[in-house]
């Protein structure tokens, strides 16, 4: 079998990622939101603002609020990306195994069982067959899994400005494509 590695759109997965943080991010601003000298300013500045002859009421939304939003953007951006990596380098060191996954493999062997005895023993060893070769392929796409984790990884950096050295994910690319061709 020869697999051919395709990068994972990094604009289209930050895109969304975005996307979800920024509603997230709202929704913690409109619960947490307690800067009454602001919304005062910010009502009677509606006020006068519906006044405004049109073309200025337009000219305002194309200048001065995307202004606001590129600035806001830009910082939200930054500071959650900064959020981020300090969680990453604060659990630098990687377990041995993966948390929880034990207790998944348990249950994931105990719900198979259950399912067996409902089944005719004609096809029970196809089912068996079936659960091994899932659960290898599964288990084999951890390397797609760490790859996606690293490009997302760069985009995030690359999107608040820090250039990454790129040649760790070349290798990456290199090593997963060697893998599917055997």
């Amino acid at each position: 079998m020869t697999t051919h590695m395709q990068p994972v759109d990094r604009e289209n997965m930050l895109s969304g990622l975005l996307s979800l943080v920024d509603v997230e991010l709202q929704n913690f601003r409109n619960q947490n939101h307690a800067d009454d000298a602001f919304d005062k300013v910010k009502v009677r500045w509606r006020r006068i603002f519906e006044l405004l002859p049109q073309d200025i009421q337009v000219e305002y939304e194309e200048t001065v609020l995307s202004a606001f939003c590129d600035y806001e953007g830009i910082l939200e951006n930054f500071y959650w990306t900064q959020g981020l990596l300090a969680a990453v380098q604060s659990n630098l060191k990687i377990p041995d195994i993966v948390p929880g996954l034990a207790e998944a493999e348990r249950e994931l062997s105990k719900s198979c069982a259950d399912f067996v005895s409902n089944l005719n023993e004609e096809i029970v060893n196809e089912f068996h067959e079936y659960v091994r070769a899932k659960k290898n392929c599964i288990d084999e796409s951890k390397d797609y899994s760490y790859l996606t984790g690293f490009e997302l990884a760069l985009a995030l950096l690359n999107n608040i400005g820090l250039r990454t050295n790129e040649d760790f994910l070349e290798k990456l690319y290199a090593q997963l494509e060697r893998k599917g061709k055997k």
